[in-house]
């Protein structure tokens, strides 16, 4: 998932450029193997994991009961939060909230949001903005909405902004490519293939990208979507879709988890990655496609104008003949977007953004000094 994407990027980067720092992350279970093997230890980070003795599965009872009472015991400095929001009823005081804010879907596409998720957003959400001493969001895109819906917070709190893709998995990029296509014709004749990757939920629209697969030709390509299931009615959606009559059902893959590198293999062999979504807060699955030197087609939209314009493809609107022009300006000139891939990287670094981010705190521990000598 994006979130954990995020939380390991900050940990990994922000422990190895300051090993000054001593880094404590707080989990209610043991995490995942592919989470635990993305961690890179270090001495100054230090995992503490302790579950409630029941209920220990439920996060939310979690986060209010025992976490508040680790922050207490730990005493830190600064709790970074990468989920958008805490439960801010027992905070220590002097503690510095540096809140990650990923999208304002909440704002703008609540009705595609999983109902939990509402409801803890329109519980939780404002008070952890109004507690926080930095903003940290992953696009220019989310800030400028944010600023939009919440002037008043916006206007009285440090904002920050950046985000990359997790150092880990540009590592594994670096290994020695492992080139594998399962996706085969009947005959057994390679084709191309167009990858979508993302949990397939409303915002996504994956309505719309069926849609125009049934207009390409089913001997020359195929349609790869990777990613979990997801919620609400888009399956439903999708199965009427898929339904069809002389839909090319065949040349369609839902193949939904995978792990890094799984996805990495899907990208390096991709003739190209698509996304149809109505609205991304940064469009992590573009950066990543881009390392492995897949070009991007993408909507002109939200925060995939910023990464994915000039480096890729963006298209304006909705209609068919447009998103098929823009499948034929990748096939035409596809090393040209490759490389412009490449440099757009460069943009999206971790150590860049971490530094910034050190030097941002480090500033706020000096304004909030002053605030409190100058009372």
């Amino acid at each position: 998932m994006g979130v954990t994407n995020i939380g390991i990027s900050i940990i990994n980067t922000y422990a190895r450029l300051c090993p000054q720092h001593t880094f404590y992350i707080l989990t209610n279970g043991e995490l995942h193997p592919e989470v635990r093997s993305k961690l890179q230890m270090r001495d100054n980070i230090i995992l503490v994991n302790s579950p409630l003795p029941v209920f220990g599965s439920i996060g939310f009872l979690w986060s209010i009961v025992k976490f508040h009472r680790l922050l207490k015991k730990i005493k830190p400095d600064v709790l970074i939060a990468p989920n958008f929001f805490v439960v801010t009823w027992f905070l220590p005081k002097k503690m510095k909230l540096v809140l990650y804010i990923h999208d304002m879907v909440y704002k703008q596409y609540r009705d595609t949001m999983q109902l939990i998720t509402r409801l803890q957003m329109q519980l939780f959400f404002d008070a952890s903005l109004r507690r926080a001493a930095i903003l940290w969001f992953n696009s220019a895109y989310t800030e400028q909405q944010f600023i939009y819906h919440y002037p008043d917070i916006a206007q009285g709190t440090l904002l920050f902004t950046g985000a990359g893709i997790n150092p880990g998995f540009l590592q594994r990029i670096a290994q020695p490519a492992i080139r594998t296509n399962p996706f085969y014709g009947k005959t057994g004749r390679r084709k191309d293939y167009l990858l979508f990757v993302g949990t397939v939920e409303p915002r996504k629209n994956l309505a719309f990208l069926l849609r125009l697969f049934k207009t390409l030709d089913p001997d020359k390509y195929q349609l790869v979507i990777a990613g979990d299931p997801g919620w609400g009615d888009m399956r439903k959606h999708i199965d009427e879709i898929l339904a069809e009559k002389d839909y090319p059902l065949d040349a369609v893959h839902f193949i939904g988890y995978v792990t890094d590198d799984e996805l990495i293999a899907l990208y390096r062999d991709a003739l190209l990655f698509i996304s149809t979504s109505l609205n991304e807060g940064l469009g992590l699955p573009q950066l990543e496609a881009m390392a492995c030197g897949c070009p991007v087609i993408a909507p002109h939209n939200s925060a995939m104008i910023e990464v994915v314009q000039g480096a890729g493809v963006t298209v304006k609107g909705w209609e068919i003949a447009d998103w098929k022009k823009a499948i034929g300006s990748i096939t035409a000139d596809r090393q040209h977007y490759i490389n412009q891939g490449y440099l757009r990287l460069k943009s999206y670094q971790w150590d860049d953004i971490i530094t910034r981010l050190d030097n941002y705190l480090d500033g706020a521990r000096r304004y909030s000094y002053q605030l409190i000598t100058c009372s």
